[in-house]
């Protein structure tokens, strides 16, 4: 798995699991401060068995929930502050191929986590620390039932698009856009 500031990427189904997202959600949900923690992700097929392991992670932890569902990833940086939220996670592998997917962390700002806090995070040490308390309960065989109805005592869905296009609209000239005739091409890579 590829780990840095901007997140974690792996190969689907090789080092990019339910697993690793439920223990890197887990460990992020013991970083951050108390608080709702948004999650939204791009449209690759892997997405929801990612969104379901960190839903898992971060309830576990103490946190609510609020899914944003398919979003772009700017939208969701937007949401963290206009929701005041406490963070979020990105379940997304940006510009890599289809068979790959990752984890992008922000902060209460929107920001990526510092080095010191996304450290803590990816470190497998912390990460076991952490989620002991998950696999004691519930034992690594139960990892089958992310997601499920009766593992998830809290889940919010939120449509934050209306809201991040009007500030987006805010901050063009759409008419001066209008009156220029411009052409655009657009290729939304995986989402």
């Amino acid at each position: 798995m590829i780990q840095g500031i901007s997140g974690a990427r792996g190969k689907v189904g090789i080092d990019f699991t339910a697993e690793s997202c439920l223990q890197m959600a887990t460990s992020f949900g013991a970083v951050i401060g108390k608080g709702k923690v948004l999650v939204g992700r791009d449209t690759r097929p892997s997405g929801l068995m990612a969104f379901n392991a960190v839903k898992e992670g971060l309830l576990a932890t103490g946190h609510p929930v609020v899914d944003l569902g398919i979003v772009p990833t700017p939208a969701i940086e937007f949401a963290v502050t206009h929701l005041s939220a406490a963070g979020a996670i990105i379940i997304t592998a940006s510009h890599n191929p289809g068979e790959w997917n990752g984890l992008k962390f922000l902060d209460n700002n929107g920001l990526f986590l510092s080095p010191e806090k996304v450290a803590k995070v990816y470190n497998p040490v912390s990460i076991q620390k952490r989620s002991g308390a998950i696999y004691g309960a519930r034992g690594s065989a139960e990892l089958a039932e992310v997601g499920s109805d009766k593992s998830s005592p809290y889940k919010e869905k939120f449509e934050i698009l209306p809201q991040y296009l009007k500030n987006v609209l805010k901050l063009v000239d759409v008419q001066l856009i209008r009156q220029r005739k411009m052409r655009v091409a657009v290729d939304c890579v995986n989402g």
